[in-house]
């Protein structure tokens, strides 16, 4: 995709059984042209979920503020949620998968979140999700969603830092893509 660099945030994020987990990249600073996200990915196991957004405004040097992730051993139809810390005018995206076991999941946000187009993940391969809210005001906010199945899941929230007077670059929008993978062992 246009030669950006991928880079992990953080470590993946296991479930114990039936074992799957979850992790999250991001691209900074991303060059322009297309919207695709074309990459190899080497996985042992079965099951691959790529759910990936772009969102321009973020600072450019540092745009992962902070992140946080849980995994639920239990199963569930309301899904607490990690939680992240976030400034004024930041980004907040949460990333999360769910059993394959149970691939016809149909997901709801919960109270503030907005899942974008071609968000969410409810059949085939397994349930995944991302949810997004933009130009936060400064606090704590959480993941938290529900599903018409009961399940184990694995979340990964990142606030994403918006871009500061002192790192804008006038000439330039800084452009970044997130992703999330979904790995079945």
């Amino acid at each position: 995709s246009q030669g950006n660099t991928h880079t992990r945030i953080g470590s993946p994020v296991p479930t114990a059984v039936p074992q799957f987990a979850i992790s999250a990249f991001i691209a900074a600073n991303c060059k322009a042209g297309s919207t695709a996200l074309t990459g190899t990915i080497s996985v042992s196991g079965s099951a691959v979920s790529i759910i990936s957004g772009e969102y321009i405004g973020m600072d450019p040097v540092t745009p992962v503020r902070a992140f946080t992730s849980i995994s639920a051993q239990t199963y569930l139809t309301s899904y607490p949620g990690a939680s992240v810390s976030a400034s004024t005018g930041d980004t907040v995206v949460a990333l999360s998968v769910n059993n394959i076991g149970n691939p016809n999941q149909v997901f709801t946000p919960g109270s503030g979140w907005t899942i974008p187009a071609n968000g969410a993940i409810t059949a085939g391969t397994g349930p995944a999700l991302m949810m997004v809210q933009t130009n936060v005001a400064s606090g704590t906010y959480t993941g938290a969603f529900s599903g018409t199945q009961y399940d184990q899941y694995a979340q990964i929230i990142v606030a994403l830092a918006a871009v500061s007077v002192t790192t804008q670059q006038p000439t330039r929008r800084a452009r970044h893509r997130i992703h999330t993978r979904y790995i079945r062992h």
